[in-house]
């Protein structure tokens, strides 16, 4: 009897030790599945996303991805050719003697262009920005030449331009130290982190872009102005209005109302018999100023204008003159 129960024991041991085995087996595999149900639930919710997708990754969506990529190279080819029509580049074929002859016979040139300073655009003796090379007896070096031909060109552009606007007298003009445009760009959240690089940040590409900054200062009449400011933008060179500010020479209200107040002023001090016709007078003499304020706007005094522009250069083989350099 003894011996009975512990077998019956031992097999009931065994029988609980075995429900036990299978319970975990049963619960590994459901475990696995709950977790392979999730990682498909988890794929066919990305797949769906994708597909819902302005654009999904199909076959038919990369080729016109690859289409609209060979169209938007196709349009910055254009677009760099249009913006670099006017590019300058030195003439290796000048030397420092026969550019500064040249710069001088071409000053001559610009100073007989038709303007409103005794029927010229500039005064005599005027240097356009230059003067130690035209009217004084430096001898450009050869470190300087390439890029004092490529702003002499320039600077004979805009005269010119500035001549056929209609500009009254060129006052001044002013070359600036160069100018390097700004490559560097802010990132749209700079307070959020990344968390991982996939590589390095390649270096910067060296721009061939060349910026020349000028200042010219003049007088012209508001057509006048108008006609350079369209100018500017029609020309072939690129060119940037970095600054504009003008402002009359003269204000011609004012000067009427001074004068007017100046002849009240002295027909209050006369004193005499012919008071009554004094007083007459000064009531003509001071009605007339104020009804001739609107002149004539040809008659007006010109805007002094100081306009300050960029010119741009993107890196192609032209020379001074405009012509295309062999290669």
């Amino acid at each position: 009897m003894k011996k009975t129960r512990i077998i019956l024991a031992a097999l009931g041991g065994f029988a609980l030790l075995g429900v036990s085995i299978v319970g975990w087996l049963l619960f590994g595999a459901f475990s696995a599945k709950s977790e392979l149900t999730e990682d498909l639930d988890m794929r066919e919710t990305k797949i769906l996303q994708l597909a819902g997708a302005k654009i999904a990754p199909t076959a038919a969506a990369l080729r016109q991805i690859e289409t609209n990529r060979l169209t938007l190279a196709n349009w910055m080819d254009g677009m760099r050719a249009a913006v670099a029509r006017g590019d300058r580049a030195a003439d290796t074929n000048q030397t420092d003697a026969s550019f500064k002859s040249r710069m001088i016979d071409e000053a001559r040139m610009l100073s007989a262009l038709p303007g409103g300073a005794a029927g010229k655009i500039v005064k005599e003796n005027f240097g356009f920005g230059y003067n130690d090379f035209i009217t004084g007896g430096k001898m450009p070096t050869a470190a300087e030449l390439p890029e004092l031909q490529s702003r002499w060109a320039d600077v004979v552009t805009f005269v010119k331009l500035f001549s056929s606007a209609g500009v009254r007298e060129l006052l001044e003009v002013a070359p600036l130290a160069a100018t390097e445009p700004k490559t560097g760009e802010q990132p749209a959240n700079p307070g959020r982190r990344v968390a991982k690089r996939a590589k390095q940040k390649e270096p910067a590409k060296e721009s061939r872009t060349v910026r020349r900054s000028y200042e010219f200062k003049f007088l012209a009449d508001p057509a006048a102005l108008v006609r350079v400011l369209n100018a500017c933008a029609a020309d072939s060179r690129f060119t940037l209005v970095d600054a504009l500010t003008f402002a009359r020479t003269e204000d011609e209200i004012a000067n009427r109302i001074g004068e007017s107040k100046k002849t009240e002023q002295e027909g209050k001090n006369r004193r005499g018999r012919r008071r009554r016709n004094v007083l007459a007078e000064e009531s003509t003499e001071s009605e007339a100023p104020r009804k001739g304020l609107v002149t004539d706007p040809a008659a007006a005094a010109p805007f002094a204008v100081t306009l300050r522009v960029t010119t741009v250069d993107f890196g192609t083989q032209t020379d001074v003159n405009g012509k295309e350099e062999s290669k």
